[in-house]
């Protein structure tokens, strides 16, 4: 399984995924049972939180001068531990998740947290596990040590 790792762009995965729960919403298996205005308010502010924090994390990458890039980690110049990134290792993976998480409410289809749950294991196996050992390998102990104090995902 190791020839995945890095090979497929997140924001295709996110994507791929929301297509899919796009999909399965059209079944009408089991909703949320919530009132469609305070799901369409979860909704906003998922969605919200998800673009503020995506945006703090570019915001970030850019400040150091430092790729994006999620497909080439080894371009990565600068390890950044600053602002979004003290409180989450993976910040821009966690917008994702929550932007699917707005998703899922908006759709109104419980059986779509599945499939972010799906979401969350492939890119924890496929993205950030092999961006971790780049990123040790590239900054060792200083990398190490933000490894310690700081969670991969909140």
């Amino acid at each position: 399984m190791k020839n995945l790792e890095l090979k497929i762009p997140p924001v295709a995965v996110l994507l791929a995924t929301a297509a899919v729960m796009f999909l399965v919403s059209k079944l009408h298996l089991c909703g949320f049972g919530i009132n469609a205005i305070i799901r369409f308010e979860i909704t906003g502010l998922l969605g919200f939180i998800a673009v503020v924090v995506l945006g703090l994390s570019v915001v970030a990458f850019r400040e150091y001068r430092t790729t994006v890039n999620p497909m080439h980690p080894e371009n990565t110049r600068h390890l950044v531990t600053v602002g979004i990134f003290r409180y989450s290792r993976n910040p821009m993976y966690l917008a994702m998740v929550m932007l699917l998480l707005a998703w899922a409410c908006y759709l109104n289809e419980v059986l779509n947290l599945g499939l972010v749950a799906l979401f969350i294991m492939f890119i924890q196996r496929f993205q950030i596990l092999p961006e971790e050992r780049m990123l040790e390998g590239h900054f060792g102990d200083e990398f190490g040590n933000y490894f310690r104090r700081t969670r991969r995902w909140l």
